[in-house]
C-alpha cells in the first residue's frame, strides 16, 4: 500500500527509497565477481522504477487553453490529484530521476529532467513577493489544475497550500554559480543567477574518476561538483588550462562525501577529478538530448495552420534576476487557445515594421503573438492593397504570463480577418514586440467559431488582469494619502493571502505596522489611539502564548473597548482558530471577543447557492450585488445574526443561501460593540475566506474594504464621535 497515510493512493515518490537502494547496490557490487550479475540487474531495475513512477505529461495535454502541461507531474492517484500537477513530494523524485539519468545515460531520462526543471516555476502558489529570493519552500502548490473538473480549478487554478524545497543534488551551493552532476555515463550542468555555463568533453572511466571542460562563462567562477554514490570529497582535483595544470583549491565537508566545491575555474578550463584514464575514454553526454533548439518544428505538427517566419531585431530579456523579464518562457511550438505558435528559441521578436518575404494569400485569419508595450496597443497587420486588417475580436487574449507573480511580463494574442481575395503583406508592431505569426487558410474558416470561444476566455483573463493593474494604481494613490502607522497588522502574515499581495503591490504595506504577538499583548504598543484600525490577513492560526487564546482575546477585547476597529480578511476559513506553537491546538479567539462564527458549510453547497448583497447595505461601496457561490475550497464560516451579543449593532453585507431556500448565514458583516463610557464603539468587519479568495469578485470586494479601512484610519476631528 506504499505510504500508510493514503493507502489507496500510490505516490509518485514510491520510486525514491527503492531506487536509492538499487543504485547503492549497483555501485557497491558492480565489480564484485560474485554479485556483478545482480548489480547489473539492480541498475536496470532502478531505471525501470524511475519510468514506472515518472507520472509526467510528456506534452501539452489540451490545446484549446493557454497552459502547457508538458513536463509537469501528476503525483498520486485519487480525486484530489487527478488532472493536476504537484510540487510537494514530487520534488524528491527529480533528485531520484537525476541520479538515475547520469548513472545510466538514458537519453529520455535526461530529457525529462531538463524539461521538468524548466517548468517547475509554474508550481509556485499565487503569492506575491517583491523578488524570487523571498519565495520560500512552503510557497509551492500541492495542486495546479491542468484539466477540466480537477479540484483546484481549470485552467491553471492553484492550491493555496503545498511545499517544495531544494533540489539537493542539483542546486549550486554557497557562493557557486553552477552545479555539475557527474555520473558514470552522463553529466549535466545546473546554473543559477542567470549564468549560462555548459559542459563539453565529459569523460568518466570509473565512479568518481572523471573530467570535463567548462564553457560559456566569461570570468572565473566557483563550481559545485557532485558524483552520486562516490566519495569524491577525498579525491584530488586538477585544473588544466591548455597544457598547463595546477592543483585546484577545493572545499569539502565530512557531511557531503559525494560533493566538493572547486574554486576559481576559468572559461575553457578542464577540471579533472581523481585519476581517470582519459586516453582510453570517449566523450559521454553532457547536455540533455531532444532540445527544441536542435531541430526545427515540422509543419505536420500544426497542420492545417500555417506558421510564418519573419526577421526579428530584438531579443527579449529572460534573466530570473529581473522581475520585468520573460524568464521561464520557452521557445518552440506552443498551442494557445487552439492556435499554434512557434516562438524563436532565442526569444527574438520584431519591434520594427516587418514585411513578409512571402506574402500570405489564401488565408482567412491571422493570429499574432506579441508582448505589449507601455500603451498596450495591438500590432497592425498590413494588407497588400495598402489597408490594415480588422481585428476579429475587440479584446486581445492573455496568451502567457510570467510566473511567479513577482514577474510582470505577459504575451497577448490578437486575431485579424483577412478579406477574401486579399493578401497579408507585413506587420506594424505599434510599440509591441511581435514573437510569432500564424494564419488559417480559407478552407478552414469554419474552425474560427470554436477558436472564438477559446479566445474569448483569454480575453476575459486579460480584462481581469488589466483591472488588477488599474486597481494597483488606485491603491498607490490611496497609500500616498493613508496616515502612516495608523493601521496595525495582527500576526501572522501569510504570503498566500490575496490581501497581502494587494498591500505589497499597492504600496500600502509599507504604510502599516506589522506587529509581533508580544506587541499585540502590550497595551502601550497596541491601542485604539495609536492604531484606529487593525487587520488580520493570516490563515487560521496565530502565534501561541502561555494562556492562548485568553491572552490574545483579552488584548483584542481591550482594543475594541477603546473604540478600535478589527478587520478580518483571512484567506483560510476560520480566522484566529489555531494557537500555533510547537504544535497547533484548536483555540478559537473570535467567540471570546463577541463575533459569532459558525461552520456553515464543509462540502460543496447545493446548486443555486448564491452570495446576495444585503438590502440597504451601506458599509461597503462599489461591490457586486449577487453572484454564484465562488469555486474552490467549499468551506464557509459565516456570521449567525441570531447570536449577536445584546447591545451590539449588526450590519449584514452578504447573505449566503438559496433563493427562497436554505440560508447559511452571512459571509460578510459589520459588528459594532456596545458603546463604552465615552460613547465610542469598537467594531469588527468580517469578510469570509470565500469572498477573499473569489477569483471573479474577490478583488473588487477587497478594494472596497481597503477604501473603507482608509476612511476609518483617518484622524478624527475634534469633537467627532467614532
Amino acid at each position: 500500500s506504499e505510504f500508510p497515510d493514503v493507502p489507496s493512493s500510490p505516490f509518485a515518490i514510491g520510486a525514491t527509497p527503492i531506487v536509492s537502494f538499487l543504485l547503492d547496490y549497483y555501485y557497491a557490487f558492480r565489480l564484485d565477481p560474485d554479485r556483478r550479475t545482480r548489480a547489473l540487474e539492480a541498475e536496470n531495475l532502478a531505471r525501470s522504477y524511475v519510468y514506472r513512477y515518472m507520472v509526467m505529461w510528456p506534452s501539452d495535454n489540451i490545446r484549446k487553453d493557454r497552459i502547457n502541461s508538458a513536463f509537469l507531474w501528476e503525483p498520486n492517484s485519487g480525486r484530489d490529484w487527478t488532472g493536476a500537477a504537484c510540487s510537494n513530494e514530487v520534488i524528491w523524485d527529480l533528485d531520484t530521476l537525476a541520479q538515475t539519468a547520469v548513472t545510466t545515460g538514458d537519453p529520455l531520462l535526461l530529457w525529462a529532467l531538463n524539461g521538468s526543471l524548466s517548468r517547475w516555476h509554474r508550481l509556485y502558489q499565487n503569492i506575491y513577493h517583491p523578488n524570487l529570493d523571498q519565495y520560500q519552500q512552503n510557497d509551492f502548490v500541492e495542486g495546479y489544475g491542468l484539466a477540466p473538473d480537477n479540484t483546484y480549478g481549470y485552467p491553471g487554478g492553484r492550491s493555496s497550500y503545498g511545499f517544495g524545497g531544494q533540489f539537493l543534488l542539483l542546486d549550486p551551493v554557497k557562493n557557486t554559480q553552477v552545479r555539475i552532476l557527474a555520473g558514470l555515463r552522463a553529466a549535466l550542468a545546473f546554473n543559477s543567477s542567470g549564468s549560462k555555463i555548459t559542459l563539453a568533453g565529459y569523460r568518466c572511466t570509473a565512479p568518481g574518476q572523471f573530467a570535463f571542460k567548462l564553457q560559456g562563462t566569461v570570468k572565473p567562477v566557483n563550481i559545485t561538483v557532485t558524483c552520486p554514490y562516490s566519495s569524491i570529497a577525498r579525491e584530488s582535483v586538477t585544473i588544466m588550462h591548455g597544457i598547463i595544470g595546477r592543483t585546484a583549491k577545493t572545499t569539502t565537508s565530512r557531511y557531503a562525501l559525494w560533493t566538493l566545491i572547486v574554486h576559481n575555474v576559468h572559461p575553457g578550463d578542464t577540471v579533472i577529478v581523481g585519476r581517470p584514464n582519459l586516453a582510453l575514454s570517449h566523450p559521454k553526454p553532457s547536455a540533455p538530448p531532444l532540445l527544441v533548439s536542435q531541430s526545427a518544428v515540422i509543419s505536420q505538427a500544426y497542420t492545417p495552420f500555417i506558421v510564418h517566419q519573419f526577421a526579428a531585431n530584438n531579443k527579449l530579456q529572460s534573466s530570473w534576476r529581473k522581475t520585468t523579464s520573460f524568464a521561464g518562457l520557452q521557445g518552440g511550438l506552443h498551442w494557445i487557445w487552439g492556435v499554434p505558435f512557434v516562438i524563436p528559441v532565442n526569444l527574438s521578436a520584431a519591434d520594427t515594421r516587418v514585411l513578409l518575404n512571402r506574402p500570405a494569400g489564401g488565408q482567412s485569419a491571422a493570429f499574432v503573438l506579441y508582448a505589449p508595450g507601455t500603451a498596450n496597443n495591438a500590432p497592425k497587420l498590413l494588407l497588400a492593397n495598402g489597408d490594415t486588417a480588422r481585428p476579429l475580436w475587440p479584446v486581445p487574449a492573455l496568451a502567457w504570463r510570467a510566473w511567479p507573480p513577482a514577474y510582470s511580463a505577459v504575451l497577448l494574442m490578437q486575431a485579424y480577418q483577412i478579406p477574401k481575395g486579399d493578401t497579408l503583406a507585413g506587420l506594424q508592431p505599434e510599440g509591441s514586440s511581435i514573437l510569432a505569426l500564424t494564419t488559417l487558410p480559407v478552407s478552414q474558416q469554419k474552425a474560427l467559431g470554436q477558436l472564438q470561444k477559446n479566445i474569448a476566455r483569454g480575453g476575459a483573463e486579460w480584462i481581469a488582469m488589466r483591472r488588477s493593474m488599474q486597481q494597483i494604481s488606485t491603491l498607490h494613490t490611496l497609500a500616498a494619502a493613508l496616515p502612516p502607522h495608523a493601521v496595525a497588522i495582527i500576526p501572522p502574515i501569510s504570503a498566500a493571502s490575496p490581501v497581502y499581495r494587494m498591500l505589497l503591490q499597492g504600496g500600502l504595506f509599507d504604510r502599516m505596522d506589522a506587529l509581533t504577538m508580544q506587541q499585540v499583548l502590550q497595551q502601550s504598543a497596541f491601542n485604539a489611539v495609536r492604531y484606529p484600525v487593525a487587520i488580520y490577513i493570516g490563515g487560521e492560526g496565530y502565534p501561541a502564548t502561555p494562556h492562548a487564546p485568553q491572552d490574545i482575546a483579552a488584548a483584542l477585547h481591550r482594543y475594541l473597548q477603546q473604540g478600535g476597529t478589527i478587520v478580518l480578511m483571512a484567506h483560510m476559513p476560520f480566522p484566529l482558530y489555531y494557537a500555533k506553537g510547537s504544535t497547533s491546538v484548536s483555540a478559537p479567539v473570535l467567540p471570546l471577543i463577541g463575533l459569532p462564527i459558525a461552520n456553515a458549510l464543509e462540502e460543496s453547497p447545493p446548486a443555486g447557492t448564491r452570495m446576495a448583497l444585503a438590502s440597504k447595505q451601506k458599509v461597503l461601496t462599489n461591490i457586486p450585488a449577487n453572484f454564484s457561490y465562488p469555486p474552490g475550497d467549499p468551506r464557509l464560516r459565516s456570521i449567525n445574526p441570531a447570536d449577536i451579543p445584546p447591545g451590539s449593532a449588526y450590519f449584514p453585507i452578504y447573505h449566503t443561501g438559496i433563493l427562497r431556500g436554505r440560508q447559511y448565514g452571512d459571509a460578510a458583516g459589520l459588528l459594532e460593540m456596545p458603546p463604552n463610557a465615552k460613547g465610542k464603539r469598537g467594531a469588527i468587519l468580517y469578510i469570509s475566506a470565500k469572498l477573499v479568495n473569489d477569483p471573479v469578485h474577490g478583488s473588487a470586494i477587497l478594494m472596497s474594504v481597503l477604501h473603507w479601512i482608509y476612511n476609518r484610519a483617518q484622524p478624527m476631528k475634534t469633537g467627532e464621535k467614532q
